[in-house]
């Protein structure tokens, strides 16, 4: 998204992180095998985004809501979004 030019921050990507984690409730998550199993049964069924892929079969796996405007992600069976 940085590079992209879709988030504009005012410090470097690994300050903002650290920041992030430090100072803010933002967790990092591994990667599990129920997460990748989720993900390889995708197929096409979002995109060939594998971060999006990913981010949704983590929301699946932890049954959490996610916060998207994605028309792909919010189509997808039994994941709950919001926006």
């Amino acid at each position: 998204m940085v590079g992209k030019e879709r988030l504009l921050l005012n410090t470097t990507v690994e300050k903002f992180i650290e920041y992030s984690l430090k100072y803010r409730s933002f967790q990092v998550l591994p990667i599990t095998p129920a997460i990748a199993m989720i993900v390889s049964d995708f197929a096409n069924e979002i995109n060939s985004d594998p971060a999006d892929k990913i981010i949704s079969a983590t929301a699946l796996s932890l049954k959490a809501e996610l916060i998207t405007a994605d028309k792909n992600l919010r189509n997808v069976r039994g994941l709950k979004t919001i926006w």
